[in-house]
């Protein structure tokens, strides 16, 4: 068994690092939760991409009476369904239908390896379904930050990853190591009557590859440790210290970084933008140490 995420933190930072107060494991598990919405519809920026027929969605409606404290649905529905229909549209073959989603509580960047233990039926099913298929699904964030209990749901932004290798382990359960393929928008999530969750998803965008900088070569130095740290899975491909984006998006995956963080790193489209949030992450972790 290789060594835990957890454990190779907190060899692999400085000596006076703060040791994580909980255990912060990759297999792990997604539970049911509730149907999801279109707010993303009217998110900022959507009306720009959609073109004029969006904008009113996004203007300020007329002013309601003092009284009135609700929104008519009926007004309201009609503009999202249309705003939906010109998104799809407009991205067209980019989007892709019913992907299945996965919520955990940690998440893979492209080009990451995932372990998981699968030991529900509809995961069984979904992993099932997807090697028949030569297709993978979607890793999220649980935007409720637990993995059980209805109010699990995913998050808006995921990585599509694929299925790299799998195992029958003891008492049925099922063990895969998935890699991270590409960041996608999860659009229309909803959950079939099995309890999986699915979605059309779009492609989020790629990042620039560039060099690391000389004051973050820290941030590489620990990248490759704790990778050699943990082993196998993590170490199946040849580590890339060099280049920002591999460090960061690393980093991102096996560090002690608070969940909403890490959604927020796994959004970021410039590699040397998220490798200074993780440098100030690190401090904190340093400073964090009694008697630091």
């Amino acid at each position: 068994m290789s060594a835990r995420p957890e454990t190779a933190v907190a060899a692999a930072l400085p000596a006076s690092s703060h040791k994580p107060s909980g255990p912060q494991s990759t297999l792990t598990r997604a539970s049911r939760g509730q149907r999801g919405s279109c707010r993303w519809i009217l998110q900022e920026g959507f009306a720009q991409r959609l073109g004029k027929d969006c904008s009113k969605v996004t203007k300020p409606a007329a002013a309601a009476p003092a009284h009135s404290t609700l929104c008519d649905i009926s007004v309201v529905l009609p503009h999202v369904l249309h705003c939906r229909r010109l998104l799809l549209e407009g991205l067209g073959a980019l989007v892709t239908t019913d992907v299945p989603l996965f919520p955990l509580s940690g998440l893979v960047m492209p080009g990451g390896l995932l372990p998981l233990r699968i030991f529900e039926t509809r995961y069984h099913d979904m992993v099932r379904d997807c090697m028949r298929s030569g297709t993978g699904f979607v890793v999220t964030l649980s935007a409720s930050g637990q993995e059980t209990g209805r109010d699990v749901r995913p998050q808006e932004i995921g990585t599509y990853v694929e299925i790299i290798d799998f195992e029958a382990l003891d008492h049925g359960f099922l063990g895969i190591v998935c890699r991270g393929q590409q960041r996608v928008r999860i659009l229309t999530p909803h959950q079939t009557r099995a309890g999986l969750w699915l979605g059309d998803t779009a492609p989020y965008g790629d990042e620039p590859d560039g060099a690391v900088p000389e004051s973050y070569e820290h941030l590489a130095d620990l990248a490759l440790q704790l990778v050699t740290e943990l082993g196998p899975p993590f170490d199946l491909d040849a580590p890339q210290p060099q280049n920002a984006r591999w460090v960061g998006s690393r980093l991102t995956e096996l560090l002690p970084i608070p969940g909403s963080a890490k959604q927020q790193l796994l959004e970021l489209r410039d590699p040397i933008a998220r490798l200074h949030q993780i440098a100030c992450f690190v401090q904190q972790m340093v400073r964090a140490r009694p008697g630091s």
